[in-house]
Parts: C-alpha cells; structure tokens; sequence
C-alpha cells in the first residue's frame, strides 16, 4: 500500500512531522531522514493538518474522522475534539492568540476555539475546498486561500473580510 504524506510541520527541537494518507503520525529525527517515533492509525483516514503551538504541544486534524486531536512533547494524546459534520473534515491547521486555534475545512467554513471549549463556526466565504490557513503574529487577522482561486484576508473581531483577490493562472 502506497502512504502518501499529506501535511507536514517543524517541532520546537528541530524534528519533522508527517501526516499521512492512512492516518498515521511520523516524527523524523532532527537533520536526518529517519523515522524516530511512529503513531499508527492516530487518526481514521488522512491526516490533512498540524500544527505545532507555542507551547510544544501538537494539534492534528484528520479527514475522515472530523478529529482535531492535541498531543504532548512526547506524542501521547492529551484531548480530542469532533468538529460537527456539517463544517465537513479539517483541511488546516492554524494558532491563534492566547489558546485559539483556528480550523479550516474542506466545507469552506473557519473554526475558532480550543479543545477544552470546543469550536464555533467563524466564517464562510469561500465557494470551493479551503486549501490554507495563516493568522496573523501580532494582530487579530487571518488569511485564506482555496480550491475557488480567491485569497482573503479576514478580521477575527467582525468575521468579515477586509480584502479578497482572485488569483488567474500565473
């Protein structure tokens, strides 16, 4: 059976993390191209985002299953969080401030929220798959990127966009 690495992400000590088609976690050995630490069947079905927070831990987002799952240094579970079907799978991970985080699924919906409290619905703007998700550093915006060929950039505070682009073929 062919696995095919879908979503990848840097820890805090150098090591790379891959997510895969058959829902498995592999953490590769800083520099190197071995695998040091292996988390068979972490998710059901594709793992299609990471995201490693501020604080060491890791976020992963599985397809099938709809699971947004947080795992700790040593890749032991610590919580896991069902995003509602009608949102559809995560497709992105993305930090937020403070223990935000940010969701992106394949329904075009934005998710914010932490897996204690859960998530709720941000926004819904884009008309095809959502393909990428990044927040801002230091302010309370956040960029998307799809399947439609439109970029946005968004204000967290009144969930509208403040500019979007359609982006031709280059």
């Amino acid at each position: 059976t062919l696995f095919r690495s879908l979503c990848v992400a840097f820890t805090e000590n150098g090591d790379a993390l891959t997510g895969d088609s058959s829902g498995n976690l592999y953490a590769w050995g800083k520099g190197g191209n071995r695998i040091t630490h292996a988390i068979q069947g972490a998710h059901e079905g594709g793992i299609f985002g990471l995201c490693v927070l501020k604080n060491g831990t890791i976020v992963s987002g599985g397809g099938k299953d709809r699971k947004v799952i947080l795992w700790d240094r040593d890749y032991q579970k610590i919580q896991e969080n069902e995003i509602p079907e009608a949102f559809g799978p995560v497709r992105t991970i993305a930090e937020g401030k403070e223990d935000n985080i940010y969701i992106g699924t394949t329904r075009n919906s934005v998710l914010q929220g932490n897996l204690t409290g859960g998530f709720t619905l941000l926004v819904q703007g884009h008309t095809e798959e959502l393909w990428g998700l990044a927040t801002h550093p230091r302010m309370d915006q956040f960029f998307t990127c799809g399947q439609d060929k439109q970029v946005h950039l968004w204000s967290a505070a009144t969930h509208q966009p403040l500019w979007s682009k359609e982006i031709g073929r280059a």
